[in-house]
């Protein structure tokens, strides 16, 4: 039988700590899950929150000790071939989830951080504290 996709609701302080949660001023913190197969899920979020303190805060969080590599800090993301690469991997799931808009994704500064067992795409408003927040459990 061929593996289904399901969504469910989310919050994001099921996916990090509520520490890091409140550093950050983080508002409005739900979104979805999609499990994509056993074992394989990604996660989207909405939510305001201030910026600079969401990177720092990113950085700080613990990792797996078996992890081949990780990140010390959120990596920005500039080459435009990778910013078509995450619009097109994961912009159809944003609109169908009513986060982004088709045209919404270039007023966003993209920024990864890997986390094993997570990696992390954070979107950030250019004009607000608006935040976009995809969690891919790796």
């Amino acid at each position: 039988a061929q593996w289904e996709p399901s969504i469910t609701q989310a919050t994001l302080a099921d996916s990090l700590p509520p520490s890091l949660l409140l550093k950050v001023n983080a508002h409005q913190l739900q979104g979805y899950q999609v499990i994509n197969a056993p074992g394989s899920s990604t996660f989207y979020f909405e939510y305001q929150a201030n910026h600079q303190a969401l990177l720092r805060e990113m950085a700080q969080l613990p990792f797996a000790i078996d992890s081949v590599r990780a990140d010390a800090q959120c990596r920005l993301i500039t080459e435009s071939e990778k910013i078509e690469g995450l619009k097109k991997k994961f912009n159809d799931a944003l609109i169908a989830r009513n986060l982004l808009t088709d045209s919404d994704f270039d007023t966003f500064t993209a920024y990864e951080c890997l986390k094993s067992p997570q990696h992390h795409f954070i979107l950030l408003d250019k004009q607000s504290d608006r935040v976009i927040h995809i969690i891919q459990q790796v």
